[in-house]
């Protein structure tokens, strides 16, 4: 019973020390700010390949938070909902799910919780928000954080290649 209650502390933790890096230039913006697209993004503040680079991981790793989260909390209902039930009583012959199921419960639990808090780490790293302020500040003549610009690896460059077919 202690579990959940320390895995939703965990968790609160985690935004909690993550809200306060948000910093908006336009603060009446951010509710028309999670409404944008990529597109969007792209056709307001994408001026060069760096933006456009930018824009493509943000949307990438919010994209991949937002799985792990989903993973996460499936794997910890799953090994929540495991550990709620009992085995069944009066059975004589044990097999091999009696033998794996003390480990494999808690296991399970543990990973989704790792896995669920990581991914909603990531969100909370890589929120429209940010982007918009990250962009705004680049669009004035401010650089790129190192943080974010060390994370500007080659698959965020979009390159568009025409492939021709061989005969």
């Amino acid at each position: 019973m202690k579990l959940p209650f320390i895995f939703l502390a965990f968790l609160f933790s985690f935004i909690c020390a993550n809200s306060t890096e948000i910093t908006l230039q336009e603060p009446g913006d951010s509710l028309e700010m999670k409404k944008w697209t990529k597109e969007d993004f792209i056709k307001e503040l994408a001026f060069n390949d760096s933006a456009k680079a930018l824009i493509n991981l943000f949307f990438t790793k919010n994209k991949r938070g937002e799985n792990q989260t989903i993973i996460g909390g499936a794997f910890l209902i799953g090994g929540v909902a495991a550990l709620a039930s009992s085995s069944e009583p009066g059975d004589d012959q044990k097999g091999f799910g009696d033998i794996v199921e003390p480990v494999v419960d808690p296991c399970a639990v543990a990973i989704g919780a790792l896995i669920s808090t990581s991914g909603i780490v990531k969100l909370g790293r890589y929120t429209k928000q940010k982007l918009y302020s990250l962009l705004s500040d680049y669009k004035n003549g401010a650089s790129i954080p190192d943080k974010y610009r060390k994370k500007l690896k080659q698959k965020y460059f979009l390159r568009r290649q025409t492939i021709t077919p061989r005969f």
